[in-house]
């Protein structure tokens, strides 16, 4: 306000806040969740879309030393997440020598009293005398690749443990969206059953105090913070800079959650240490193991998004319309082919477009006729060039005729070719010209034959012992 202060610190590490806390801090409470704006895309959106007009900050509600680094949770100092007496490979990369133990600490019991310790690991391969060897990390990754990270020859010892300190709640599910910045911590070889990659990823993230996103990809593997290696965007804004959805990243990011690690007051937890002589199986019963959930107490709700019924119900439609309709298509097609065919042809009906020519006669039931028109008709109008275009549709027939036991149906008028054909053919009869010269000897002698064309009428059919038909009138 007017009459603020401002007191710079020349203190590194120094922290500042208001000079009273009260008892409960109400950014920890669950009714501080954010609404459906968020993350909103703005800034000023996404804040507004918290009950407190603020998005928490990291560790807002983990206890501080005076120093301002993060201190032990008095209630719920540790608990296990993940064992390699239970079957977890626990040979994780990233991880520490440690070579300071005090007399009365083991490499399990310094983990479970340093907040930041994940994972912690011993083995007796490396010391070269049989001696037990200690090793932690405050993060821990490729934890299920057994060729990765600590070796452990065959016949040595080797035990680890991944664990939680305090506990955490749900703030948001962060499926569907793809949160820049995260580091990958492990892909999807190790877990065929996308569930089981989810479940892993989160315990990673759980483990680290410093965690507040992790998210697992069908196709990418498991991804969560880590402070050392990139900062996520403070507040979260929808920026397709650090983050993005509709993206086919963020459509493979089918799990994910934003958490918040807190430290809840109560009763102390014994802590699970191993009894004296070697590691329990009691320590199932401290194994975390909760399901992937919504925020808070409500009921569990897997990330997926549900495909609506009604979408289905009219996809699965359209698509038996779509193969309906090019059912029928094909099959008119296929009708529309055989109407179309030549072999068969009961009459004029069938018979191909490009022979239904003005004046020209076809036979009526089979014949061996047609293939004998089918030569002639090609040679006549490779010699005729000007009549080549004179192609017209059948639209009505003439009574059939009946000579020589065959029955002959004429197309309509007799044209200039046809009847110069029919000439040679009369000629040939007479004894004239010599029989079945064709086209060529047609062609000589046009001049002779227009004047006998006109004696012609044009219901003339020729007779079926001429030769091979059909004959064009």
């Amino acid at each position: 306000g007017d009459n603020g202060e401002l007191i710079a610190s020349q203190t590194i590490g120094a922290i500042s806040g208001p000079a009273t806390c009260t008892a409960a801090n109400r950014a920890c409470k669950d009714s501080d969740l954010p609404g459906p704006g968020f993350p909103g895309a703005s800034v000023n959106d996404s804040r507004a879309a918290w009950p407190l007009g603020q998005q928490p900050t990291n560790l807002q509600c983990w206890p501080r030393k005076e120093n301002g680094f993060p201190a032990s949770c008095w209630a719920e100092t540790a608990m296990v997440l993940e064992d390699s007496e239970l079957g977890w490979p626990g040979r994780c990369d990233g991880m520490m020598k440690i070579t300071n133990l005090a007399a009365n600490e083991s490499c399990q019991s310094r983990c479970f009293g340093s907040p930041l310790c994940a994972v912690w690991a011993i083995e007796n391969a490396s010391s070269g005398d049989g001696s037990l060897t200690c090793w932690q990390s405050i993060f821990g990754s490729e934890c299920y690749d057994p060729s990765s990270g600590v070796q452990v020859p065959p016949g040595t010892f080797f035990r680890s443990q991944r664990i939680m300190h305090g506990s955490f709640r749900v703030l948001m599910s962060a499926a569907d969206m793809h949160i820049k910045k995260l580091t990958k911590v492990f892909g999807v070889k190790h877990h065929p059953e996308p569930k089981a990659g989810a479940k892993a990823c989160r315990m990673v993230c759980l483990s680290v105090l410093l965690c507040q996103y992790w998210q697992y990809s069908t196709s990418y593997g498991c991804h969560v913070e880590d402070g050392k290696n990139a900062t996520v965007a403070y507040p979260l804004v929808y920026d397709d800079v650090n983050l993005a959805n509709g993206t086919y990243e963020a459509t493979t990011f089918k799990f994910g959650e934003y958490i918040q690690h807190t430290c809840e007051p109560g009763p102390r937890q014994p802590l699970p240490f191993d009894p004296p002589g070697g590691p329990s199986k009691l320590i199932t019963a401290q194994t975390f193991d909760r399901p992937i959930g919504q925020p808070a107490a409500l009921p569990v709700v897997n990330n997926k998004r549900a495909f609506p019924m009604w979408a289905s119900t009219l996809i699965t439609v359209t698509i038996l319309a779509v193969l309906s309709v090019m059912a029928a298509a094909v099959y008119m097609t296929i009708l529309d082919a055989d109407k179309k065919g030549m072999k068969g042809m009961r009459g004029a009906e069938d018979i191909p477009y490009f022979m239904r020519r003005p004046g020209v006669a076809f036979p009526v039931g089979p014949s061996s006729r047609v293939s004998s028109f089918d030569s002639q008709s090609h040679l006549m109008s490779s010699h005729q060039g000007a009549h080549q275009s004179r192609t017209a549709h059948l639209t009505h027939h003439a009574p059939a005729t009946t000579l020589g036991g065959t029955s002959w149906v004429t197309t309509g008028r007799t044209s200039p070719w046809a009847a110069r054909l029919m000439d040679s053919r009369r000629m040939a009869r007479r004894g004239t010209q010599p029989a079945r010269r064709g086209i060529s000897s047609c062609s000589m002698r046009i001049k002779a034959t227009e004047a006998r064309q006109r004696r012609f009428s044009d219901d003339f059919v020729a007779p079926s012992h001429l030769g091979h038909g059909p004959y064009l009138l």
